[in-house]
């Protein structure tokens, strides 16, 4: 089974984003420890919000961990993750759009903007999966017949 062009790019689209929500989830935890840690410097780059210090780092520290783990496992193409990720993004992009009708931000667009194309490149990779796995377990060489 050999994987279309569209579906070559749409493939290297979702490992390029994988990598740039790896390095998001990261940034996040590392901004959880620091204001932990010593929360005065890095308080400056937090835009104002009514959330206790306390919440922020909790925030941080758990969206972060939870966005890596879910990362991880859609690297490694495990299928529980797709669903998870999909629902993990519409949870939080209903939050962002309720913000943006509280305090509108031209942050948050970009941010619901690109989570929904990170939606929609998921949902097509999690088919994509799933049809290259139901292959493999049809033809155990068809791993051997992608790459080429």
């Amino acid at each position: 089974m050999a994987l279309s062009n569209s579906e070559k790019t749409l493939n290297q689209a979702f490992g390029a984003s994988l990598v740039m929500k790896a390095l998001d989830a990261v940034f996040e935890i590392v901004a959880g420890v620091l204001l932990l840690q010593s929360p005065s410097p890095i308080s400056n780059f937090i835009p104002d919000t009514n959330a206790s210090l306390e919440v922020l780092i909790v925030y941080f520290i758990l969206h972060g961990s939870f966005k890596l783990v879910l990362v991880v496992a859609l690297y490694r193409k495990k299928t529980w993750a797709f669903p998870l990720m999909i629902g993990f993004l519409v949870v939080f992009m209903v939050y962002q759009i309720y913000r943006m009708f509280v305090e509108p931000s031209s942050w948050l667009v970009a941010l619901i903007i690109l989570d929904a194309g990170f939606i929609w490149i998921t949902k097509i990779q999690y088919k994509l999966t799933r049809k290259l796995l139901a292959a493999k377990a049809r033809d155990p060489d068809v791993t051997a017949k992608i790459a080429s």
